[in-house]
C-alpha cells in the first residue's frame, strides 16, 4: 500500500471487492485483494451508522453506507475517495473534502 497512508472503508467494501475480482477472472486477483484488504481498516456497520446512511436520500444504500463511515470519522480522516460524480457531491456537502486521485 502507500507507505505513511492509512486506509479505512466501510466493511462493505470487503463484499464489493471480493465479488469485482471473482466477476474479473484474473489469475491472482483473489489474493492481491485479500492482501488490499487486509490493509484497509474497516468500519463496521452499526445502528447509528445505518441511520446516517439512510439520510443520504440521493445515494444508493452501499454509497450512503460507505459515505455515512466516512462521515463517521469525518475530523480523522484527510479526504473521502470517490470517483462518482453524484457521491462526491453528496460528500462535499456533507463536509468532506473529496479526493478523486489520477
Amino acid at each position: 500500500m502507500v507507505k505513511g497512508v492509512s486506509l479505512t472503508s466501510s466493511v462493505v467494501a470487503s463484499v464489493e471487492l471480493r465479488l469485482l475480482v471473482r466477476r474479473s477472472r484474473v489469475a491472482g486477483a483473489p489474493a492481491t485483494a485479500e492482501e488490499v484488504l487486509a490493509a484497509v481498516d474497516a468500519i463496521e456497520l452499526t445502528d447509528e451508522l445505518t441511520r446516517t446512511a439512510g439520510r443520504f436520500e440521493e445515494l444508493r444504500a452501499l454509497d450512503a453506507i460507505h459515505l455515512a463511515s466516512a462521515v463517521s470519522l469525518a475530523s480523522d480522516i484527510d479526504g473521502f475517495v470517490t470517483y462518482d460524480p453524484r457521491l462526491a457531491r453528496v460528500a462535499a456537502r456533507a463536509g468532506l473534502s473529496v479526493l478523486a486521485p489520477a
